[in-house]
């Protein structure tokens, strides 16, 4: 006799105690982030990194390199019916800016998770996408089963449910099974406040030592207007060639005196910056060469950089897959079909300069007897498939 697996989750979102706040109703879940939870603060807080030079650089860096590559909608199937689903995928998501709702999604790397509304619209009988527009992460909740919840001004703690088939969710992470994902923001905020307040010390230090401080010295005695109007030459001494003092009073200019090295807060911005950088690329040559660089390191680092590309790229299309591909199918195709049968949005990982070995490789197989449909062809090399009856060379 087959001995039977438990198949009910034990360890699951539902019963875990970090995820449940005593302020909050059983079924809302808080983020386990402990930063934010020791401060107190939600996810607004690592909105926030994404205003830094550094990270900004780096995650569009990221995002443009999966949102740039060439994609493809494959059907789920073999019949003319599955062509004809994918077919109309594919036109549906080039009928609007797909590429801004990706760059959108893609902030999820440091958010940990982020939504798009998805602005439905009918035409000729059937249902389009007209915009999908990206949504601040800190306006949403998760429930225990994982559902989202808008916060609301008349709903701002617990929020409340949204319409299913309206929000598309991109989640990165999820090591710890929470629906809000484990994003970078909170490894980066430490380099991000770090070097907020290395650059502030930077500028008092650049206010202090760029230009001496001005002493004004007076006779004992002097009135109080004489010695108001000594200040106001001080201050003009900032802006202005000449001033006129009198005879009994005295202007010195006082430098500031510091010992050690004056490029310690360059040293330590760059070593900061450098952190966010491996943080968000895994390495750092592909943005700063730096004095030890070099072009053959600053190439194997890039091969670093792919590996996270080609990561988001699988993890980009398989939300899209399940979510916003699926309801388009659904709402347009409504006879019942399993999983399988769905098309499926692919993103190309090998760039232009690769396609010759693909090529090749393509050319072997075909000669070795293997099946390959016309629709790949057109797909992979960016062809435009000829129509019936079309004049083909």
């Amino acid at each position: 006799m087959k001995t039977r697996p438990v198949l009910d989750e034990i360890a699951g979102a539902r019963n875990d105690i970090s995820l449940f706040g005593d302020f909050l109703p059983k079924n809302v879940l808080r983020n386990p982030d402990r930063l934010l939870r020791s401060t107190g603060k939600g996810i607004g807080l690592y909105e926030e990194l994404l205003y830094d030079p550094q990270v900004r650089a780096c995650l569009q860096t990221r995002k443009l390199a999966v949102v740039g590559r060439e994609w493809e909608v494959v059907p789920g199937g073999g019949a003319p019916e599955d062509a004809r689903i994918a077919d109309f995928v594919k036109e549906a998501l080039l009928a609007f800016d797909f590429d801004s709702a990706r760059t959108a999604l893609l902030s999820a790397v440091v958010l940990g998770f982020k939504t798009a509304e998805i602005m439905w619209e009918y035409s000729e009988g059937s249902v389009w996408i007209r915009e999908m527009a990206g949504r601040a992460s800190s306006r949403f909740r998760f429930d225990a089963a994982g559902n989202l919840r808008l916060l609301t001004p008349g709903n701002m703690f617990y929020g409340g449910p949204v319409p299913e088939r309206k929000f598309q969710v991109f989640r990165y992470g999820g090591e710890n099974g929470s629906p809000y994902g484990d994003g970078l923001g909170a490894s980066l905020y430490w380099p991000v406040w770090f070097k907020k307040n290395a650059l502030r010390f930077w500028m008092v230090f650049a206010e202090k030592f760029g230009s001496p401080t001005v002493i004004g010295k007076y006779p004992p005695g002097t009135p109080r207007e004489h010695q108001d109007a000594l200040m106001g030459a001080l201050e003009a001494i900032q802006q202005e060639s000449a001033i006129k003092i009198p005879e009994t009073m005295r202007i010195e200019l006082l430098e500031a005196q510091r010992s050690g090295a004056v490029n310690t807060y360059d040293t330590l911005c760059a070593f900061l910056n450098g952190e966010i950088a491996k943080l968000l690329l895994g390495q750092t040559l592909t943005t700063e060469i730096g004095q030890t660089g070099s072009y053959a390191a600053s190439r194997t680092h890039n091969e670093v950089r792919m590996d996270y590309i080609k990561a988001d790229a699988d993890l980009l299309s398989g939300a899209l897959n399940r979510q916003l591909v699926r309801w388009l199918v659904d709402f347009n195709f409504p006879a019942p079909r399993p999983a399988s049968r769905y098309p499926k949005l692919w993103i190309r990982q090998s760039g232009e300069e690769d396609l010759k070995a693909l090529a090749e490789r393509d050319a072997l197989l075909l000669k070795m007897g293997v099946k390959i449909p016309a629709r790949y062809f057109y797909g992979t090399y960016g062809l435009p498939e000829p129509a019936d009856g079309e004049e083909t060379l």
